[in-house]
């Protein structure tokens, strides 16, 4: 079962990144981000924001994230949403992959559907294999291929037609409700507490490494698009003096904990340990961020030997990857991984204070 759920969200992964291979992509990174139903993207679309609603027709890949995600619009190829609560209802061309605590899904897919998280909700219809994972799984829709699914509660809802085989695991059997029809096999797979916590254990386990992945892309494109000036001036500052700004980082970051301890001890600094930590956190995090596009800069001044060249969303992609194999070395690998993060801080944090102090 983590087999078929880790392909599933590799292969998100790799939805992800396929448009390394494309032409054109649209990205957008806003608090509140909507494309409205008159309107339409004629290529690949990748959009994050605390809400976002894709509302019109998107003729390529659907790449999104956010607390709340909806999607009612069509989409030409495959689509990916993560996000706290997600509602797909428009029609889906390729497979529709999506993670999150509530998910509600009322699509056609003319692929495969993959959805993962603490409710799921699939009243849709799907022509090939379905795969549905959750605290709750309620299906109520039809699978053209064969229903997989896991949960500590597995209900066929009256609606449900599942032309191929049922398998699912679960601590008790489904509850299938008058009125639902499965076509092929029922094959179910009893699994005890401990056997349940174990997977629940595997299964976050494996949500949190792809989904902290493809944060990462999703985190680097919007500091390349969002805010290119301030990125590429610090990606540029951290490549060419790489050893100088990494120990920088290492001696801000120090200087700042330190700092917050000793102002949490004094009882009376207590604000101003809070406001370190929080600015101490705020680095950090864009700091990971930033560190594909420093790594991407290395590459080009010291491998590629090219200075004269303009960053763009295939480079840093890219870069993410390649630091996703560097650090599975033991500890060459870690090791610079590590640098690469305390040049980015040290830069960063040498750009912040400056434009503070202008």
């Amino acid at each position: 079962m983590r087999t078929k759920i880790l392909l599933g969200l590799l292969s998100a992964v790799i939805l992800a990144v396929a448009p390394m291979m494309a032409s054109a992509a649209t990205f957008q990174a806003e608090q509140n981000y909507s494309l409205g139903s008159s309107a339409a993207v004629n290529d690949n679309l990748y959009a994050a924001g605390a809400d976002v609603n894709v509302a019109g027709k998107v003729t390529g890949d659907l790449f999104t994230a956010g607390a709340n995600v909806g999607v009612s619009g069509s989409i030409g190829q495959d689509a990916l949403a993560v996000g706290g609560t997600v509602s797909a209802s428009g029609p889906v061309a390729g497979n529709l992959r999506v993670a999150g605590g509530n998910i509600l899904i009322s699509s056609a897919v003319g692929g495969e559907t993959l959805a993962a998280g603490g409710s799921v909700n699939y009243s849709g219809s799907t022509a090939k294999n379905a795969y549905l994972y959750g605290g709750k799984v309620y299906i109520n829709g039809t699978v053209d291929g064969n229903l997989e699914a896991a949960g500590k509660e597995v209900t066929l809802g009256p609606s449900a037609v599942i032309s191929g085989n049922f398998s699912y695991s679960s601590p008790a059997e489904a509850v299938i409700e008058k009125g639902a029809v499965v076509k092929g096999e029922t094959n179910f797979t009893k699994t005890e507490v401990g056997q349940e916590a174990s997977h629940m254990f595997w299964q976050f386990v494996t949500f949190s490494a792809v989904l902290k992945f493809l944060a990462i892309i999703l985190g680097a494109l919007i500091a390349l698009y969002a805010f290119r000036r301030g990125s590429t001036a610090v990606a540029e500052k951290a490549s060419s003096d790489f050893w100088r700004e990494a120990g920088r980082g290492f001696v801000i970051m120090a200087v700042l904990s330190v700092f917050a301890v000793v102002c949490f001890i004094s009882l009376i600094g207590a604000p101003l340990g809070i406001l370190a930590i929080f600015l101490c956190g705020v680095v950090f995090l864009s700091s990971i961020f930033l560190s594909p596009l420093v790594f991407a800069r290395l590459c080009m001044k010291h491998i590629f030997k090219k200075a004269d060249y303009e960053m763009n969303w295939w480079m840093v992609i890219l870069s993410v990857l390649v630091l996703a194999l560097i650090a599975l070395i033991p500890i060459a690998g870690w090791i610079f991984t590590v640098l690469l993060f305390l040049a980015s801080y040290g830069t960063l944090a040498t750009y912040l204070y400056g434009k503070l102090k202008a």
